[in-house]
Parts: C-alpha cells; structure tokens; sequence
C-alpha cells in the first residue's frame, strides 16, 4: 500500500493525470516545443546559412551552454525551491522564445536556438527534481509522467507540419511565438502552486553538484545520461534533418516519422508505467 500523499502534492494534482497538475503541463509543454524543432530543423538550417555545417556548429555550442544552464538549474532549484524555480525558468524561456521568434538571420537565429534550447533543459532539470520529489515511491507514476512529453512532442510535430504547410518557410517562427504564450501562460496559471520540493534549501555553489557527483562515485551514470540524451537529440534532429533536406522526403514523411516515434515512446512509457503500478 502506497503511503498517504503530502497535502501540497494532494492540492497539485487531479484524478486521472500521473502528476502535479504544472508538471504535466510543463512537460508537455517541453514535448511540444521539442517536437516541433525536430521537423523544423530544416527551415532553421535554411535561416542559419552555409547547410549543415553551421547547424552542427550551433547546436554543439547550444550542447555546451545547456550543460552550464542545467547545472545552474539545479542550483537554483536547490536554493529557490521548485515552485519558485519553475515559474522563474518558465518566464525566461518564453522570453527567449519570443526574441528568437523575430532574431534576425543568420547569427541572431544561431544566438537564439542556443539561449532557447539552453532555457528548455533549465525548465526540464526543475520539472524532474519536483516530478521525482513527488513519484519516487510510485515508479509506475513517474514514468507515466515522462509519457506527457512524448505525447506532447508528438502534437509538435503535427502542429508544426500544419503551419510549415500554411505559412512556409515563416511557419517555425510563428511556431515559436505559439509556445512562448503556451509557456507564459502556464506560468501565470500555474505560479501559486506549491510543488514538491518547493521550499528554498541550502545555499549551494555551481561546483557542489559535481563534487557530489564525485563523492557519490556517480559520474559514471551521470556521463552514461547524458551521452544517451546525446544520442537521442541527435537521432531525432538529424534523422528528420535527413529525410525532408538529403532524401527529399516532403513535409508530410518527415513529421509523420516524428509522431510516429513520439507516440511510440508514450505507448512504451504509459504502458511499462501501468507495469510498474501493478
């Protein structure tokens, strides 16, 4: 028998979603945005200049600084609590979504895909240490949780498809600013409701994470997370990039791998998730 919830993470939730009401709602949100840029890449090449090379370029420098920014996440979290710290990122991520939305081409859009994805993984590290703040003794839950991302990022690529088919090549910017108002929005709704994890803990410097890492002899894991995530931006961004640029897919083959695989993983997720609550 599960013990008896917290009453802030009773007052977060409703019947029937796998968690907090916000983290739901921010995951999907990171999904939708995240699914979109998959089958967008290729217009954000064209705006970028100079084909592939420079898209690499720039998404490796967006790897770098999103490494710093989840570090700093982290921090933050630790120190604000996550209900302060999810607004706060939140804010700032549809603040950089907004700019980017009208950055001018090329190195505007470069500076701008680096701060966006950068923003997106500082809202992630807060969402997941409040997510396994509240479902760590129920696996299935937490799992089920992760499930909203995916099918979040399947709505992306759908979403995007449609409006690079109706508007173009524009279709990504507009996209953008879709987003920052979804993500405001939710911030405005959301802010007020506590979280777990959500009271400020200890003032901890941006090198105690690693130093615990190291003390805790977890570098190891922490190095095979994050090649996996490595691998697995990389398949999804490259792997559409390819079909609708090398191959010359069209639109339609592209964002429908996109879904395709998106929904794949949520129906892997909410079922190994139903599994794990048996």
């Amino acid at each position: 028998m599960n013990p008896p919830e917290p009453a802030v993470e009773r007052q977060a939730r409703r019947p029937g979603l796998p968690g907090p009401v916000p983290l739901v709602g921010t995951f999907s949100l990171l999904g939708l945005f995240l699914g979109g840029w998959t089958v967008m890449t290729p217009e954000v090449e064209d705006a970028l200049g100079a084909g592939p090379g420079r898209l690499g370029l720039v998404l490796s420098g967006a790897l770098l600084v999103a490494a710093g920014a989840n570090v700093a996440g982290g921090v933050f979290t630790e120190r604000w609590g996550t209900t302060r710290a999810l607004t706060t990122f939140l804010v700032l991520w549809s603040i950089t979504l907004l700019v980017g939305s009208v950055a001018p081409a090329p190195w505007g859009v470069a500076a701008a895909v680096v701060l966006v994805l950068s923003a997106a993984g500082a809202v992630d590290v807060v969402a997941n240490v409040a997510g396994t703040a509240a479902l760590a003794d129920r696996p299935g839950h937490l799992v089920r949780l992760h499930a909203m991302f995916n099918l979040g990022s399947a709505g992306g690529a759908a979403l995007v498809a449609v409006a690079l088919g109706v508007l173009g090549t524009a279709g990504w910017r507009w996209w953008w600013v879709v987003v920052s108002l979804l993500v405001v929005g939710g911030a405005a709704v959301w802010r007020g409701r506590h979280l777990p994890a959500g009271l400020p803990g200890e003032h901890v410097g941006l090198l105690d994470g690693m130093r615990t890492l190291r003390r805790e002899r977890l570098v190891g894991v922490a190095l095979a997370f994050s090649l996996g995530a490595m691998v697995e931006g990389g398949i999804a961004t490259w792997g559409v990039l390819h079909l609708r640029g090398q191959l010359d897919a069209g639109l339609l083959v592209g964002a429908g791998g996109a879904v395709l695989g998106a929904l794949v993983a949520a129906g892997t997720r909410l079922a190994a998730g139903g599994v794990q609550s048996a």
